[in-house]
């Protein structure tokens, strides 16, 4: 089969554009969670020191708790959803 110098240009020309692409995306995704975890981090020093030892143990405490109900509450249903809703339109079973 004979090589077709432009088919091939072209596909690495398509391989390096996606690859800059998904590099840019990666990169912006990263600098994101960077500074989320930067501005969790300094928000939570001065609510300690605002708060008092007393009042962020309390706040810690309902946070935590929170997390952890909520978590609990979320168990399983992205699984259920992903195999119960398109079984329903499937059969059109709204009961």
């Amino acid at each position: 089969m004979p090589k077709l110098p432009k088919l091939e240009s072209w596909l690495q020309h398509q391989q390096s554009d996606l690859l800059n692409t998904l590099i840019r995306g990666a990169g912006a995704a990263l600098s994101v969670q960077i500074f989320s975890a930067g501005t969790i981090y300094v928000s939570q020093i001065l609510l300690a020191r605002w708060l008092g030892v007393t009042e962020y143990g309390i706040y810690d405490y309902a946070i935590a708790l929170s997390l952890s109900l909520a978590f609990l509450a979320g168990l399983g249903l992205p699984t259920a959803v992903l195999r119960f809703i398109p079984k329903y339109q499937f059969e059109q079973d709204w009961q």
